[in-house]
């Protein structure tokens, strides 16, 4: 691929490390759409029927409410569930903080500034800056829930394979 023609205005590696952030995030998000496929016992055309359009929140209510229902007799895994779903929320916040921030020219060196937006009943605007190892730890921070939700699967349903994306080919 080509570069751009204009000079970037944050670091190449701090544009790299947002892009692999965001390429994770939809990889956590396919996973929990895959889990609510396997809890629903439906194929994935009909459940991607039901789940392409549906934000992540709505997702994680659904794999909770899922998990509940399926699994009424263990509350362990329903606490585990729980916890898992509370955790992708704060990663959300995270992850939406730095994908959508309204970048500031930064300078190679230095830590990427950024304004954080809000307009929920009153405008609001902060000054943020984030570190390449704040990227980089939300990104793994993203993986390692991907994982849970992969682990999950394949405990409670260890017979079941799982349609994890991959292409046409595959």
């Amino acid at each position: 691929m080509d570069e751009p023609n204009a000079p970037p205005f944050l670091p190449p590696h701090m544009l790299q490390a947002i892009g692999n952030l965001a390429a994770y995030w939809a990889y956590l998000e396919s996973a929990v759409e895959i889990a609510i496929w396997t809890l629903l016992g439906v194929p994935r055309s009909k459940g991607a029927a039901i789940t392409t359009h549906m934000g992540i929140v709505s997702r994680c209510d659904a794999l909770r409410t899922l998990v509940s229902s399926e699994f009424s007799d263990n509350q362990a895994l329903i606490d585990e569930i729980n916890n898992l779903v509370s955790r992708i929320g704060t990663a959300r916040i995270m992850r939406n903080n730095i994908v959508h921030a309204f970048w500031k020219h930064t300078p190679e060196g230095q830590e990427a500034a950024a304004l954080k937006i809000s307009a929920r009943g009153k405008f609001k605007q902060t000054s943020v800056s984030y570190s390449l190892e704040d990227i980089v730890a939300s990104t793994n921070t993203t993986f390692d829930l991907t994982s849970e939700i992969h682990a999950f699967l394949e405990v409670v349903f260890p017979d079941e394979k799982f349609p994890w994306p991959h292409t046409s080919g595959e």
